[in-house]
């Protein structure tokens, strides 16, 4: 059989859908099915193939195509864990515990249970949140609502909760797996700059891609012959992939030397990002691994998942956009995207578009010159341009572009 991801750019291709947001689409969809399904041993704890990706990029760069084609898919795989579109967090946890309401003595009885050795701790409970418009998800105080799901990431045991009416709840390992889209602009206006340091950002994989610039008029639409065919591979992957994967020793030794190697993302705002890069790969490997219906991890299996995270991780700063940087942030993401879809503008004609955005002109004038030193934008002649970052393959044995399409390449 090919290579599932590959298969699956091709079924969800033929429309003007970033490839680099329908592949991590694909990994976040396999992962939320195989859930709890399947773990590797992590020291004393346990990983799963549940994950946190959240795709961004400007208005119109089709998240919502990339995702909707992931989760219509795993609906028809009969896949129905699925959160509501909007909620709140005590309505979240009551949906994820499926109405397993308790006294307090019950409660104190599972928890009694599961520390004696007495209850079982291969139930779980689990919910995907795949999500176009992910701010819009939240109901209120969604600080309180991500710091709560950045607990839950890697949460093993009973979860306890209480809610606001009184009633408690028992949640025997809640496994979540989130796939969301946002806009730089409303990304930054969520969370407070300082949110970018805590737990749940450091669990999450910022996917960014552009436009790709393709006019698509008629977006294909899949055969239901080429959908069945995937929830066949979906099936024999569930059926296939049970219990504990291992590792190959040469692939073992393999995560070892990425890990020694691996460079941090040069951003501050990645430094808890960075702490957990380990898991991340490992997760991902896990996941490469079950498409091949297999429960042994190969070195392929590792370079393709670094190879996607690499790739992933050398645009995340263009993902956050200007997201906890610096005072002026807002403005200045707004000029590097009114950049990005020019072919070039001069100081004035950039004024022109900005000048609302600005209480006086010196002060615009500063910002350019902050952006110009920091690498940002460049002039010629009369015109201001954007520095476009520019991939630079690696000759690695950790690595593989020829995994990755042309088009995510670009």
């Amino acid at each position: 059989m090919s290579e599932f991801f590959r298969d699956y750019l091709e079924y969800s291709g033929g429309n003007e859908t970033p490839a680099f947001f329908n592949r991590w689409s694909g990994i976040g969809m396999v992962g939320a099915w195989l859930s709890r399904q399947v773990y590797t041993q992590f020291g004393r704890s346990k990983l799963h193939t549940n994950q946190y990706i959240m795709l961004l990029g400007s208005a119109g760069t089709k998240k919502n195509t990339a995702i909707n084609t992931a989760k219509d898919l795993i609906k028809a795989a009969g896949y129905s864990s699925i959160a509501a579109e909007k909620t709140s967090k005590e309505k979240f946890l009551m949906d994820l515990s499926e109405g397993m309401e308790s006294s307090e003595k019950n409660m104190g009885n599972m928890l009694d249970e599961n520390l004696w050795g007495q209850g079982t701790t291969t139930d779980f409970k689990e919910i995907w949140i795949a999500k176009g418009e992910f701010n819009d998800f939240f109901g209120n105080n969604i600080l309180e609502f991500v710091s709560m799901l950045g607990e839950l990431w890697d949460f093993e045991g009973l979860y306890p909760v209480r809610v606001k009416n009184g009633k408690s709840f028992i949640i025997p390992n809640p496994t979540i797996s989130i796939l969301g889209g946002n806009t730089q602009t409303a990304f930054a206006s969520a969370f407070p700059p300082e949110a970018v340091g805590q737990g749940f950002f450091s669990r999450v994989i910022a996917v960014y891609a552009k436009p790709t610039g393709v006019k698509v008029t008629w977006p294909k639409t899949p055969a239901e012959g080429e959908t069945a065919e995937f929830v066949q591979r979906l099936t024999a992957i569930k059926e296939a992939c049970i219990g504990q994967i291992s590792f190959e020793e040469s692939a073992k030794n393999l995560v070892d030397k990425i890990y020694k190697a691996w460079q941090p993302i040069p951003d501050i705002r990645f430094d808890s990002y960075s702490n957990r890069r380990l898991a991340h790969l490992i997760k991902v490997s896990m996941i490469h691994a079950a498409t091949r219906c297999s429960m042994v991890i190969t070195e392929e299996d590792v370079v393709r998942a670094n190879t996607v995270l690499h790739h992933a991780e050398f645009f995340m700063p263009e993902a956050y956009g200007e997201f906890g940087n610096a005072r002026v942030s807002v403005q200045t993401h707004k000029i590097m995207t009114i950049l990005d879809d020019s072919t070039g503008l001069t100081t004035a004609e950039l004024w022109g578009k900005m000048q609302s955005d600005f209480d006086k002109i010196d002060n615009f004038v500063t910002c350019l010159s902050g952006m110009s030193h920091a690498g940002k934008i460049q002039t010629h002649g009369d015109k201001v341009y954007p520095v476009r970052k520019v991939v630079q393959e690696i000759s690695s044995d950790m690595l593989d572009y020829s995994y990755l399409t042309k088009q995510e390449l670009r």
